[in-house]
């Protein structure tokens, strides 16, 4: 079955696949370490993927936008891709849990009593606020959370020294190759009565699966820490496992899929208005729809396609038949690599649910130790100016 919001009459573009073929074979695995020479070859395949296609089109003003934009950002993924890339040694596990993030690409755990006090003591004020906002109706995700500032910083130190103690540092460094060493955090509140996740697309059935998604980078292991009891009604954590590898994307086709999302989304670009999309919802754009239908089949892939799995499908029972819920009391963790485990969390039905959205970052090189402290002056400068 056909998905209807997909049918389009318009031919799609057509790519040579030996030349797909090749840029693939010279990149190569995204999690294999690259030499320059191999990368500034991939690079130079890109242009010519991207001249064939643009050639096809040379009186559709939106779709030249629309594969410009596309591989400006498929550009971006790739030379940070390659910073990361120049780095790996090679994936190796050491005990039962990093066997299981690399087989499974998740495992679960559970913060010491200690810490789970520490942090639920220190999330008290901003989250009375993020109650405060939701009475008052205030419901996107950016009113009930926060990514920076004191509060946060001190949950990272705690978040840091724990995940040191507990081994997940250094199963996360055996398991991508690099040296894991400090986490990034956002503290969310979920409530019920919030509508950002539903199903963007009107006039087509809701599938089981909406919201499921592939996270964009490969480099950025996750954790969802509980800090409220979660139950199959207040927006646990929800995972399938092996359906990423049931997909066998291609390379490129892979890449465009985690970068799709932001096409049209500055609000300079001409394609912003044009598309007129919703949250993380893409395919809500009728407009964006039809072009994403233009790329060749080899290149099509969405990393957040779980709102866009046809209603009473066979691949929507095959993802719904891999669920795994996780549910616990505070204090209860996911560790995972969201770029190959299709997951989703927070569509809360009833109450509310407190957790820490984690993502590790590798240990900072000496450059960009020196780029930190150069930034920081800058602020200093500034502020001091104004």
């Amino acid at each position: 079955m056909k998905h209807d919001a997909f049918r389009f009459t318009e031919p799609a573009l057509t790519l040579n696949p030996i030349l797909l073929d090749k840029f693939n074979s010279t990149l190569g695995s995204s999690r294999e370490k690259i030499t320059s020479a191999r990368f500034r070859e991939s690079k130079n395949l890109l242009k010519e993927i991207v001249h064939e296609l643009s050639s096809q089109c040379p009186e559709d003003e939106f779709l030249a936008l629309f594969l410009f934009e596309l591989f400006d950002q498929v550009e971006t993924y790739l030379d940070d891709e390659f910073s990361f890339r120049a780095r790996v040694v090679g994936s190796q596990f050491s005990d039962e849990l990093g066997a299981a993030l690399g087989s499974e690409a998740y495992y679960y755990g559970r913060l010491d009593e200690r810490t789970l006090s520490q942090l639920s003591n220190l999330i008290l004020h901003d989250v009375e606020i993020f109650r405060n906002r939701a009475a008052a109706g205030q419901m996107k995700r950016s009113d009930l959370s926060v990514n920076d500032g004191e509060t946060v910083s001190k949950i990272s130190s705690i978040l840091n020294s724990e995940f040191k103690k507990n081994g997940t540092f250094h199963r996360i460094s055996n398991y991508v190759g690099i040296r894991y060493s400090y986490v990034g955090v956002s503290l969310e509140l979920s409530v019920s009565g919030s509508t950002w996740w539903k199903n963007a697309i009107e006039g087509v059935a809701t599938p089981k699966t909406m919201y499921a998604h592939l996270d964009e980078s490969i480099f950025a292991p996750k954790a969802i820490v509980y800090l409220s009891d979660v139950t199959e009604g207040n927006g646990p954590t929800c995972s399938y496992p092996h359906i990423y590898d049931q997909l066998e994307n291609n390379t490129l086709q892979d890449i465009i899929g985690r970068v799709i999302g932001s096409v049209g989304n500055n609000p300079t670009s001409k394609l912003h208005d044009y598309y007129s999309k919703s949250y993380h919802q893409s395919m809500s754009s009728r407009n964006f729809r039809k072009h994403f239908m233009k790329l060749p089949e080899t290149l099509r892939f969405n990393s957040h396609f779980g709102w866009d799995i046809l209603a009473g499908s066979e691949f929507e029972s095959q993802i719904a038949e891999r669920e795994e819920v996780l549910l616990g009391p505070a204090g209860t963790f996911v560790v995972f690599d969201g770029s190959r485990l299709l997951h989703r969390g927070g569509l809360i039905e009833a109450g509310e649910r407190i957790v820490l959205q984690v993502v590790f970052w590798p240990k900072p090189t000496f450059i960009e130790k020196i780029e930190r402290i150069l930034k920081r002056v800058n602020r200093l400068v500034q502020r001091s100016t104004n």
